[in-house]
Formats: structure tokens, C-alpha cells, sequence
């Protein structure tokens, strides 16, 4: 039996889920839920008590301002999976607050918290998120990319070198989308005086025909005129920081994590442990049809 959390239902679960994206006030959430502001900041005093908040305070703000902690979430899966006599390690346990925490991640959830909110009127926020991630793993267990690369990482080590060659991508991506920018805008007559201040700046000889080909293959990159400019600027100034821009752009290129995870995240959800009872019952069917097949009955 999984045991349910005081803040899977009722007044608790949309203050938690309303809050999982940025920091809300007990105002805010009053006038997204239709309630009493009052009645909404005693339990959020209650719900930070025991930890389910997090308090933000801002020079800018008058009162402070309250964010959802992922580390609930982190044990409410763990007890589940224990229930299923599966220990999860404390790579896994650290790999899975990671992405619960991603922006890009709650502000996904909390938004289809919002929908739930306005057309049902009540919401399992912890339920919610559990099933939107599991959601998301297994679109990953489709990719043959994702597969393969997680069956790579065993270990804490080889996790983060993954994590590490996925920033070096994002920076050389970020590096080659301004080389574009930079090549589409400069005209011929001026390449002369780009050289000179490049040679100047890095203290070398560098050959202007090299130079002229690296400019000609930036402008006709197809791949990268695909790409907006100056997309890194507009990503960093919507979430207000490069820290939280990184978390984006990293996790948009779907960061590989350990194989045994990705299984384990199975059956973290309501939605998630219906799916595992139709595969198994597909399954079952299937069984019985090559059964029938090899020993058909008489």
C-alpha cells in the first residue's frame, strides 16, 4: 500500500502544484483558486513547516513569495519503489531531483496543474508531476539515441561526463550561432580589417583565405539558419540567469541518464502503473495467441 502525502489533495495539492514554477504569494494563489487569502497562508505556513515549501525573499517584494520543493517528490518515489522491494541509489535519487527541479520541467507542470485546476476544480499535483515525468521517460525509452547512450552510464563518473560533454555543446552551439550571426552581417570589403583585428587580438597569423572559408561555410549553413538568433540571449533573459538557461538548453538535448533509472521510473505515477498493468495484459494476450497457435485446441 503507497501511503499518500497530506498534500495529494485539497486546498495543500493546489497550493503545491500552482507553486512548483515560480514563487507565488499566498495572494496569488488565493485568486487562481477562488478562496480566502487568509485561508490560503495558513496552510502554506503549515506546508513549510513541514518542508513541502521552500520561502523566496526579494528586496523587490514586500512579503516573500513561496516555491514547491522537488525533495518530496524524490521520497515519495523512493518509498514507492521500496514498496516494489527496489532500493534506489543515491546517483539515481540525485539524477531524479535534478530533473523534477529543471526549470524547463516545472514550468511544463505547473501549467497543465493550471488546466487540471480550472476544468476539475481539484488536482493531485504530486500525482500530476510523477505522471508527467514518467511521461516523459517513456518517450525517452522510444529514442534509440537515448537508449544506447544510457546503457553507457553505470556509474557516477560516467553520468557526469555525460553531463559535462552536453554544456560543451550547448556553449559550442551557443559559440556557432554568433560566428552566424557575425558572418551573415559582415560584407566582403570588410573582411580585411576583421582579420587584422583577429590576428591582433589572438596574437597569431592567421591565413585571410582560411578566414574567408570559415565566413562563406557560416553563412550557408543550413542547420544553423534553422536557428533563431540571438536564442541564447532571449532563453537567458526569460529564465534570468545562463546557470538557468544551461539547465534548458542541456535538458532540451535530452541528457542520457542511467539505464536501471530510466527502468525504475516505471510505475511512479496512477497513470503510470494502469499503463504497466495494459502492457502486461497485452502482453498476456500475445502469449496466449502463440500459444493457441503451437497448440491449438481441438
Amino acid at each position: 500500500m503507497i501511503e499518500k502525502l497530506p498534500i495529494e489533495k485539497g486546498t495543500a495539492s493546489k497550493i503545491y502544484g500552482l507553486a512548483f514554477d515560480e514563487p507565488v504569494s499566498g495572494y496569488e494563489v488565493a485568486k487562481e483558486i477562488g478562496t480566502q487569502p487568509h485561508h490560503v497562508n495558513n496552510k502554506i505556513k503549515q506546508m513549510h513547516k513541514k518542508g513541502y515549501l521552500k520561502e523566496i525573499k526579494k528586496s523587490e517584494w514586500r512579503w516573500p513569495k513561496w516555491q514547491s520543493d522537488v525533495k518530496l517528490l524524490v521520497i515519495k518515489v523512493d518509498s514507492i519503489k521500496k514498496n516494489e522491494k527496489i532500493n534506489l541509489t543515491e546517483l539515481d535519487k540525485e539524477v531524479l531531483y535534478n530533473r523534477l527541479n529543471a526549470k524547463y520541467f516545472r514550468s511544463i507542470c505547473c501549467n497543465d496543474i493550471k488546466h487540471h485546476i480550472k476544468k476539475e476544480g481539484d488536482v493531485n499535483s504530486v500525482d500530476e508531476i510523477l505522471a508527467i515525468f514518467e511521461t516523459f521517460t517513456l518517450i525517452m525509452e522510444q529514442d534509440k539515441y537515448f537508449v544506447e547512450e544510457s546503457l553507457k552510464i553505470t556509474n557516477r563518473e560516467q553520468y557526469e561526463k555525460m553531463i559535462s560533454n552536453q554544456i560543451k555543446m550547448a556553449e559550442d552551439l551557443r559559440h556557432k550561432i554568433r560566428l552566424k550571426e557575425i558572418s551573415d552581417k559582415i560584407n566582403d570589403e570588410d573582411i580585411p580589417k576583421l582579420h587584422k583585428q583577429l590576428e591582433k587580438n589572438l596574437n597569431k597569423k592567421i591565413p585571410i583565405e582560411k578566414l574567408k572559408s570559415l565566413i562563406q561555410e557560416f553563412r550557408e549553413s543550413k542547420q544553423l539558419s534553422l536557428i533563431k538568433p540571438g536564442l541564447f540571449e532571449d532563453v537567458e533573459k526569460k529564465v534570468g540567469s545562463k546557470k538557468a538557461a544551461n539547465d534548458l538548453i542541456i535538458n532540451s538535448f535530452n541528457v542520457p541518464i542511467p539505464k536501471n533509472l530510466l527502468v525504475n521510473y516505471r510505475g511512479i505515477s496512477s497513470i503510470g502503473r494502469k499503463y504497466l498493468e495494459i502492457q502486461e495484459l497485452v502482453e498476456n494476450i500475445w502469449k496466449f495467441r502463440i500459444i493457441n497457435l503451437l497448440y491449438p485446441i481441438e
